[in-house]
């Protein structure tokens, strides 16, 4: 009996067994035709999508090098639709399977595609325009220099060394956007860093290869947007000629002991000739040593530029350093150095522009008598107000421009008045050079041109007209009510004083 119930038992096992394997294959049956039948409803969907993207890729690709904000775009645009098609899971084999992991295989590998594209566009570029790369200027691009002509990158940079032919492959790329790409020569801008590179560049494109196009340096370009926007001339550069013109006549032409000594001009980088150029008042004799000048006004007179790291070693009668201003190229000059020179260089100093103190003791030991130093008044060097406490410095502010004149901030002591403008009321007032920090202001911009002191307040004393004529009053009127007679010392005068 017992034997007779273990086989019953083991067979009511078998049929539970065999009972849920039939359901699990019926189930499975019936899950697999509904995953079909789901894949085949999105089918039509998903074939539109997938439609459209392929489109897209395609566009990309007709109109020759895909650039990487382009590329960039596509992902961003097409995004949501990868996120999308992670999620789902379709039944393998169906055709909406194959068409989402198409999809999603082809997103994840876009750069590799359009980096593929890119570099046969360039080579099937550089072979159909061999003609027109094969004569810029008269000379031949070599394979280098035509990737960078038929590229159209967002940014290209290239790193070539000196007489490479960098200014021979821009030359190239204007040419080839021109003639090629129909781009209008407007709608090119060159810019350089120096206005010699600026007139060579010129020189090439317009006048050899007939574009009209004309090259400007960074200043020139920030100049010409000032003036648009501002709808005013602007000065930057006469200031410097007026410097340079007014230490030649006054600080050394004038005096008869300076005839026939040699004047050296420094400065900090090879840029500050540029100063000397623009002034106008020199003509320009270059040799391999050093940049030799003809002051017109002086023609026998030697004079010579160069670099205070190139001066090491030597003399001259007379130094004239140039440019001694806080800018980014003034001296001290304030480009960082490349941390990859930290490795070979000593420890750096305690004190801030160690290296370019010793470079300003270098300037002022070149001279044989008198070392002359021009800096902007409204914008002088650091060191320059270290050199003004000393006794034997003899400090020349000059008349080149009534705009120039220092007038130190009676609020703040630190910052200068500078003259300002008010869009708005159209108006210019004068405004301390330490705003935000310090909001001093005053109306009367005459004051620039002859400070008179307030001895009551320390304002300024303005010209105004009264009922007995003109006459004296405070900037800071009605808080004082201080006048002067015009003609008058500034010590005397009536005064009121009202909220001290």
């Amino acid at each position: 009996m017992v034997g007779l119930y273990i086989g019953l038992g083991i067979g009511a096992v078998a049929l539970v067994v065999i009972a849920v394997l039939i359901w699990r294959a019926v189930k499975a049956k019936n899950l697999k035709a509904l995953q079909i039948a789901i894949a085949a409803e999105h089918l039509e969907r998903i074939q539109g999508i997938c439609g459209d993207f392929s489109a897209a890729i395609q566009r990309l690709k007709a109109q020759g090098y895909v650039c990487g904000s382009q590329i960039k775009a596509i992902q961003e645009e097409w995004k949501p639709t990868y996120q999308e098609f992670k999620q789902l899971h379709y039944y393998q084999g169906t055709e909406s399977n194959r068409l989402v992991n198409g999809f999603k295989q082809t997103y994840g590998n876009l750069n590799n595609i359009f980096s593929k594209w890119n570099a046969e566009f360039v080579a099937a570029e550089k072979k159909s325009q061999s003609g027109l790369l094969a004569n810029i200027d008269g000379k031949s691009l070599d394979s280098q220099q035509q990737d960078v002509v038929v590229s159209a990158e967002d940014n290209t940079l290239v790193l070539a060394g000196a007489g490479s032919g960098k200014t021979l492959t821009i030359a190239g790329k204007v040419k080839y956007l021109c003639e090629v790409k129909k781009v209008a020569p407007s709608e090119i801008l060159l810019i350089a860093f120096t206005r010699k590179s600026a007139e060579e560049m010129t020189e090439r494109i317009s006048k050899r290869l007939g574009i009209p196009i004309t090259a400007t340096t960074f200043h020139k370009l920030g100049l010409d947007i000032l003036k648009k926007a501002r709808n005013e001339s602007l000065d930057v550069l006469e200031d410097a000629s007026k410097y340079v013109n007014q230490y030649f006549e006054n600080e050394l032409l004038k005096r008869p002991k300076y005839e026939g000594q040699s004047i050296l001009l420094l400065g900090r980088t090879a840029y500050d000739s540029e100063m000397l150029d623009a002034s106008c008042l020199f003509f320009e004799r270059k040799s391999k040593a050093t940049e030799r000048f003809v002051y017109k006004k002086s023609p026998n007179t030697p004079i010579s530029f160069l670099t205070v790291h190139r001066a090491k070693g030597l003399e001259a009668d007379n130094v004239i350093l140039l440019n001694f201003q806080n800018s980014t190229l003034g001296f001290p000059n304030k480009i960082s150095d490349d941390p990859m020179l930290e490795l070979v260089l000593s420890n750096a100093d305690n004190y801030m522009f160690g290296e370019e103190r010793r470079l300003f003791y270098v300037a002022m030991t070149r001279t044989k008598n008198q070392f002359f130093v021009l800096t902007d008044n409204n914008k002088p060097s650091i060191f320059f107000e270290d050199l003004k406490k000393l006794p034997h410095i003899i400090i020349n502010m000059g008349d080149c421009d009534s705009a120039t004149a220092v007038v130190d901030c009676p609020r703040c002591k630190t910052g200068r008045l500078v003259v300002r403008k008010n869009e708005e009321r159209n108006k210019y007032f004068l405004g301390c050079s330490n705003y935000p920090q310090c909001e001093y202001t005053v109306n009367d911009v005459s004051i620039i041109e002859k400070p008179r002191k307030c001895r009551v307040c320390g304002g300024f004393m303005v010209e105004r007209n009264g009922r007995f004529g003109k006459f004296y009053g405070c900037s800071n009127y009605p808080t004082c009510q201080h006048t002067e007679e015009i003609g008058s010392m500034p010590s005397k005068g009536r005064t009121r004083r009202i909220g001290f």
